[in-house]
């Protein structure tokens, strides 16, 4: 699961970083400002950590329903969701380009990942969800190392399994 059970992470930086997205990001990126969006980052550095489709499916509708449009980021290593309305962004964005996004999103919905994290050191709101594996390691060290995050208020955390379409709409409403 290419997490370590418990070892040295740095701290948080909690200065100011400038990211330089290319001008391929930016025409990406242009007019999102303009209406809420929703980072989904769905697919994780690997199969088990990645949101499963049949979640991600009711994830895109729920955004949907709430008139947030899903900005879909990350790479198709284990798949690719889809939805009308939806932008797609997926293996288009350079990191930088994808910092961007997510500083600028209303709400970030991801799996435990690298764009979790951009969230958290850009504080989004994050709805995160995760394997059982991954519970365990949280629950058996607390927010520490890769979980450095999950204690702000505005994130929501739960196992694939806990997933409730109510749950994530109860979440957005407080969000937006």
């Amino acid at each position: 699961h290419h997490l370590p059970e418990h070892g040295p992470c740095p701290p948080p930086y909690d200065g100011p970083m400038t990211f330089y997205p290319s001008p391929e990001d930016r025409a990406y990126l242009k007019g999102l400002k303009s209406s809420p969006y929703a980072i989904f980052a769905p697919i994780a550095g690997t199969p088990e950590r990645t949101i499963p489709p049949q979640l991600q499916s009711r994830i895109l509708r729920s955004l949907m329903e709430h008139g947030i449009r899903p900005v879909l980021v990350g790479k198709s290593l284990y798949g690719r969701p889809t939805a009308p309305g939806s932008l797609d962004l997926i293996d288009k964005l350079s990191v930088p380009g994808t910092i961007e996004a997510v500083r600028q999103a209303t709400v970030v919905i991801a799996a435990h990942s690298s764009v979790l994290h951009m969230a958290w050191f850009a504080k989004r709101p994050v709805f995160l969800l995760y394997p059982k594996w991954v519970k365990d390691v949280f629950d058996k060290h607390g927010p520490v190392g890769y979980f450095f995050g999950v204690n702000q208020p505005t994130t929501e955390h739960m196992e694939f399994p806990a997933f409730t379409a109510d749950r994530l709409n109860r979440w957005v409403g407080r969000m937006i």
